[in-house]
């Protein structure tokens, strides 16, 4: 239980796909253009780091593919919204949820339907899915496109 370290009040641990398997601090030092003390909760993954390093080194980035990641320059010199939107959580090749907004969306077979608003539950303590039908079917719908686009495996299909 405690050989990874300890995930604090965040549910699950390294691979699992609830936060405390995913969500980890960032710690980025640029004197010149991030301002000292910021501090943010909004979303990014290590994916918006080659973009945002990219785009800082003026690199042409590739046009014949898609780039997964954003531009996360703008928040980290004082912006407030991070371009994430939407982010997948993935266990190995098997797509498991998907968070947008406040709302993250979990389906496995073992589980079934998890709905949580991380704003208010970040723990992910509370299932709400079934107040929520509207945002389970919209979120449900986004891992079936996923998993159709990438190829990645889907239980709830």
């Amino acid at each position: 239980r405690w050989h990874a370290g300890s995930t604090g009040l965040l549910r699950g641990a390294k691979a699992t796909t609830y936060e405390g398997g995913f969500r980890v601090p960032a710690v980025l030092r640029w004197p010149s253009q991030i301002k000292e003390g910021r501090v943010t909760s909004e979303m990014a993954t290590t994916m918006d780091l080659f973009t945002t390093i990219a785009n800082i080194c003026n690199a042409q980035l590739p046009n014949d593919r898609i780039i997964d990641g954003n531009n996360l320059f703008p928040l980290l010199a004082g912006g407030i919204e991070s371009p994430t939107k939407v982010l997948y959580y993935c266990h190995g090749e098997e797509v498991q949820a998907v968070r947008q907004d406040e709302w993250k969306y979990r389906y496995t077979k073992n589980d079934g339907q998890q709905l949580f608003n991380l704003n208010l539950d970040p723990a992910e303590m509370y299932n709400v899915a079934d107040s929520q039908p509207e945002i389970v079917k919209e979120l449900h719908q986004l891992l079936e496109n996923f998993s159709a686009d990438t190829g990645a495996k889907f239980e709830g299909k």
